[in-house]
């Protein structure tokens, strides 16, 4: 059975967009990625501030550690997620 969403199949029903919203300083606001991630369907948004160079970053850890396979992660710009300061 589908659920009463907009899933048109089984796998798509069971498949969750998670979303991840950074900001790089405590002055700065999500609202404009968590608008964008709303609207792109994300039924679970992670969100921080912290710097792009600091390497704790403890939400998008869990995030990660919460996908499953066939979950979709969506970003706002692809710098949220990553920066220099996570490659060895």
């Amino acid at each position: 059975m589908l659920c009463k969403s907009f899933c048109k199949t089984l796998e798509e029903c069971k498949q969750m967009k998670i979303g991840y919203a950074r900001v790089s300083t405590q002055d700065r606001k999500l609202d404009l990625q968590l608008r964008a991630l709303k609207k792109a369907g994300c039924q679970k948004i992670f969100r921080e501030k912290v710097s792009g160079f600091s390497r704790q970053r403890l939400e998008f850890q869990r995030m990660l550690d919460q996908i499953r396979p066939g979950d979709v992660i969506i970003v706002w710009k692809l710098d949220r997620p990553a920066s220099p300061a996570l490659y060895p």
